[in-house]
C-alpha cells in the first residue's frame, strides 16, 4: 500500500546562487561526507541539486516539513552498485520508518537546467500504517 508519494523540483541557476551564497556552511548543513564526495566526481550542482530534491520529496512523503527535521545528513542520497539512488536514513527519521515498516523508493533525474527527485513510500500488511 502507499503511504506517501514526494516530488520536488530544483532549477540549478537558482541552486546554484544558494550554493555560492552560503557554501560551506550549507554543505556542511546538508549534505554527508559520501554525497559531498560522490557528486564532486560528477556535475557537481546537477549532483547536489538532484540530491536535494530527493530529501524535500522524502520529506513531502513523510508529510512533515524540514523544520521537523533535526538535521537532513539523516536523510542520505547514496547510489547502489547500479546507480540505482538510495536513501540511507539515520537517527529519528530511521527509527520512525523501521517502527512504521516502511520501504522508500527514490529516482532522481537531471536535465540541462532542472534536477528533480521522486520517492514513495509504501507499507506492508505488517505495518501499523496498513489500511485494508
Amino acid at each position: 500500500m502507499i503511504f506517501g508519494v514526494g516530488i520536488d523540483l530544483q532549477e540549478l541557476k537558482q541552486f546554484q546562487k544558494v550554493v555560492d551564497r552560503r557554501e560551506e556552511a550549507f554543505l556542511e548543513k546538508v549534505f554527508t561526507e559520501r554525497e559531498l564526495k560522490y557528486s564532486r566526481q560528477k556535475n557537481f550542482i546537477q549532483s547536489l541539486a538532484g540530491r536535494w530534491a530527493v530529501k524535500e520529496a522524502f520529506l513531502k512523503a513523510m508529510g512533515t516539513g524540514i523544520q521537523n527535521v533535526r538535521s537532513l545528513k539523516e536523510i542520505e542520497i547514496i547510489n547502489l552498485h547500479n546507480g540505482k539512488p538510495y536513501i540511507n536514513l539515520t537517527g529519528e527519521l530511521k527509527s520512525k520508518c523501521n517502527l512504521l515498516n516502511i520501504k522508500v523508493d527514490a529516482s532522481i533525474s537531471h536535465s540541462k537546467d532542472y534536477a528533480t527527485g521522486m520517492v514513495v513510500l509504501s507499507v506492508d500488511k505488517s505495518s501499523p500504517c496498513y489500511k485494508s
